[in-house]
C-alpha cells in the first residue's frame, strides 16, 4: 500500500458504497505499481471517485505448472473442510 485518494462531488448523502471502476499495472522488472480506480456511491448515486495505489515488489516471470499446482492444492484443501 502506497497510498489513497478521494475526491466528493457532494456530501449529502447516508451511505457510502465503493465501486471498482478501471485498474492499472505497470511492471519494470521485479517491481509494480498498481492503481484501482473507484467511484463512490452515496445512496446509489455517484458523489465522488477515488483511486488507491500499490507497490508491488518481487515479482518474477508467470510459472502456469507452479500456479496450476498451487491452485490443485488449494482446491483440495477446501475440500477437504
Amino acid at each position: 500500500y502506497q497510498s489513497m485518494a478521494f475526491e466528493f462531488d457532494r456530501l449529502n448523502f447516508n451511505s457510502v458504497d465503493v465501486s471498482l471502476e478501471s485498474t492499472e499495472l505497470e511492471v519494470e522488472g521485479k517491481r509494480g505499481n498498481a492503481k484501482l480506480h473507484f467511484a463512490l456511491l452515496g445512496d446509489g448515486i455517484v458523489v465522488g471517485s477515488g483511486v488507491k495505489n500499490l507497490v508491488l515488489s518481487g515479482l518474477r516471470e508467470y510459472d502456469e505448472p507452479a500456479m496450476m499446482d498451487m491452485c490443485a492444492r488449494y482446491e483440495a484443501s477446501r475440500q477437504s473442510n
